[in-house]
């Protein structure tokens, strides 16, 4: 024998669907602007480390030559989270100082002052690279220098994985209240056919009076019309 649906249950299911939906989509599209945005700061942070490092390049005795000061070398090694590395080539592609081999950017118009930002693997680890080729200051030549700053992606994930939990857990905090809230809505909603319900019940099987309409909801006045007309065929 089939159990009888419940009509809140029901209800609620056709309501929180939608709902959960939405929640998960705008988490998703939340998401997806925050770790953008999130990108777009880091990028910025490690072009700062490119500008830092470009600000020590100088010529001596024609020379290419980078002077770094503790600072400066304080700001590569004791980041908490990434590894990051550097690369200053001359212009003829010889390596000035830093690690050998980070990845180049994509072959294309070189523009001077203007940073390049790309993704790459360095040491069998994911990489992110904020590269700037800059006029050799103190030469005639147009020859230009490539300064390069590359960090690990440890930081950009942790905070990537800190902003999924925090999107997910706000939704589900969400959908849970507006479960709740639609429980008791939908149970407010009802009240009508609880109160139809003891009306019928506590009639004498002679009482064959119409049930009363003041106060039904336009929903359930249908039913009311139906069980009238049956009341007054039967009194026939």
């Amino acid at each position: 024998m089939n159990r009888p649906f419940s009509l809140r249950r029901q209800l609620l299911v056709w309501l929180l669907v939608p709902i959960v939906s939405l929640c998960l989509l705008w988490a998703v599209m939340a998401y997806n602007i925050a770790l953008r945005y999130t990108n777009i700061a880091n990028d910025r942070s490690l072009f700062d480390s490119t500008l830092t490092l470009a600000g020590q390049v100088k010529i001596v005795d024609g020379k290419v030559t980078v002077d770094l000061p503790r600072a400066a070398l304080n700001m590569f090694e004791l980041d908490p989270y990434d590894k990051v590395y550097y690369e200053v080539r001359g212009p003829d592609g010889e390596l000035v100082s830093g690690q050998e081999n980070l990845p180049r950017p994509t072959e294309g118009a070189i523009v001077a002052n203007q940073p390049i930002y790309y993704d790459g693997t360095y040491l069998g680890k994911k990489i992110r690279v904020a590269s700037l080729y800059l006029p050799l200051t103190g030469s005639a030549s147009n020859a230009l220098i490539r300064v390069q700053v590359a960090e690990t992606l440890v930081k950009r994930n942790v905070l990537a994985r800190e902003i999924f939990l925090s999107f997910i857990i706000s939704q589900v905090l969400m959908i849970l209240i507006a479960g709740s809230l639609v429980w008791y809505g939908v149970g407010r909603g009802l009240v009508p056919l609880r109160l139809l319900h003891v009306e019928i019940e506590s009639r004498s099987h002679l009482d064959l009076s119409p049930v009363k309409e003041k106060d039904a909801p336009s929903e359930v006045m249908s039913l009311i019309h139906a069980i009238n007309n049956l009341l007054l065929r039967l009194g026939k």
